[in-house]
């Protein structure tokens, strides 16, 4: 029988949901973060491939035998706003606690929403197929406060998988979306997805026909956030230099909860240069060095790195921004590395 290899190529490979394996957690503590949410704010990124950004992340010379891929047009924004309690997707009982004086116990929503795109180029012998990968997401969530407690989250994804044997090498385009309702004690996930050849694989490509598929898990209120919350929430953990904090992580892709143990390897500095509230600014911004990936004895996952500010610069201010964040690539099932892409931070729109 021949061994196939999955590799997750795009948006299911750079998708922040593959982050996670499977895993129990118990006795779950209330997650506590610093508020870095302004009013308004749109963060917009450029995303490039790297075959080497470090030993972790070095492509195997040996998958050119196999395959060559090539990412261009990468894009990745951020956008969050603050909405009304009302505007929440679904019936989250969350929204009906009260405090000791019978007030809302939620009285701050954000909306956040995450598009990211890159254009990819899969070269297979002598036949080459192009695509547009894709993934966007929304989250409703609460301040910092309230833990950044996800209410409602929704990811819309497509993305190409291939498998590569002995033999031959097979590739297919995964459409899905993915709806998560959450509740005080438990989160209610509906996931429809479809593979398509790739050759007849369309901008139009249609869900319709496919039966969802349901799954409710239980869990406590304020000791877990949502996958698509990720990157923002990462913002806010106070990690001190060479320690490290955990957070546990709701993805559609997993049964409960995985801890992510997010550590922060020391600060430093170098100069950036970007579109900062409509004024392009070149500055020396201070910043931890944090790498975050599966706490658990029973999963594993590649570290995935991200450099978040520290410190004022300027005009530009400290939100704790995200300045770079870097996802692995990887052959799915083995150590095989495939490089990274590199995400980082070119406009800033604060309000």
């Amino acid at each position: 029988m021949r061994t196939k290899l999955f590799a997750l190529i795009s948006a299911a490979a750079i998708g922040l949901f593959a982050l996670l394996g499977g895993c129990s957690c118990s006795g779950d503590n209330v997650l506590s973060f610093s508020d870095v949410s302004p009013n308004t704010e749109k963060l917009c990124y450029t995303v490039e491939y790297v075959e080497d950004y470090n030993e972790s992340t070095k492509k195997d010379v040996n998958l050119n035998n196999l395959f060559t891929v090539e990412y261009t047009n990468g894009s990745y924004v951020s956008e969050l706003s603050s909405a009304t309690v009302d505007s929440v997707t679904g019936n989250s009982d969350i929204l009906d606690i009260k405090d000791t004086k019978g007030e809302p116990f939620i009285e701050r929503v954000y909306l956040l929403t995450t598009e990211f795109k890159i254009d990819l180029k899969i070269t297979i012998g002598e036949n080459e197929y192009n695509r547009t990968e894709k993934i966007t997401t929304k989250a409703y969530i609460a301040s910092a406060g309230v833990s950044f407690a996800p209410l409602y989250a929704c990811e819309d994804a497509e993305y190409l998988i291939i498998s590569a044997g002995a033999e031959k090498v097979e590739t297919a385009v995964v459409k899905s979306y993915t709806e998560t309702f959450y509740d005080k004690d438990e989160f209610r996930s509906v996931k429809t997805a479809k593979t398509f050849n790739v050759t007849d694989a369309k901008e139009s490509m249609s869900l319709d026909g496919e039966t969802p598929q349901e799954k409710t898990v239980k869990y406590d209120f304020r000791t877990a956030i949502d996958n698509a919350e990720l990157l923002f929430a990462i913002r806010g953990v106070a990690v001190a230099e060479n320690a490290s904090a955990t957070v546990n992580v709701i993805s559609p892709a997993y049964d409960s909860p995985t801890p992510v143990r997010i550590t922060n390897s020391g600060t430093a500095e170098k100069s950036f240069s970007l579109n900062y509230n409509g004024e392009t600014v070149t500055s020396n911004v201070k910043y931890n060095q944090l790498s975050f990936a599966i706490n658990s004895t029973n999963a594993s996952g590649a570290p995935q790195y991200a450099n978040v500010q520290t410190e004022a610069a300027g005009v530009i201010k400290n939100n704790a921004l995200l300045l770079e964040y870097v996802k692995p690539l990887f052959v799915y099932g083995s150590y095989m590395k495939m490089g990274a892409l590199k995400f980082t931070l070119n406009d800033v729109t604060i309000g």
